[in-house]
């Protein structure tokens, strides 16, 4: 079985128009869904596989994206898991799309 790496391709498919992405951790991303910050919250489909998560803060210009501690984008391999974690978090539910 081939081992697939996260890459610099997958990293700018989800760069912002000037380039880049802002990285948000799981307990950042937490906190704003449970303060109502959350704008839009965007799942992508990716070429090799599972998901990535993106969102629009209130507060910040352009897309974060859920990222490790190490700063790389976080796969998700399962939809219904990502939204049962969230799912416990919001109060209201931001608008989320789901890009494939």
């Amino acid at each position: 079985m081939e081992q697939v790496r996260t890459s610099t391709l997958a990293i700018a498919v989800l760069a912002t128009p000037d380039g880049n992405f802002q990285p948000i951790t799981e307990k950042e991303l937490c906190d704003a869904l449970r303060n109502g910050v959350v704008q839009q919250m965007t799942f992508r489909r990716q070429i090799n596989g599972g998901y990535y998560i993106t969102c629009a803060l209130t507060w910040r210009l352009g897309d974060c994206i859920l990222a490790t501690r190490r700063g790389h984008p976080r796969r998700l391999a399962n939809l219904d898991r990502a939204v049962a974690k969230f799912d416990l978090v919001w109060v209201t539910a931001p608008p989320i799309s789901l890009v494939l």
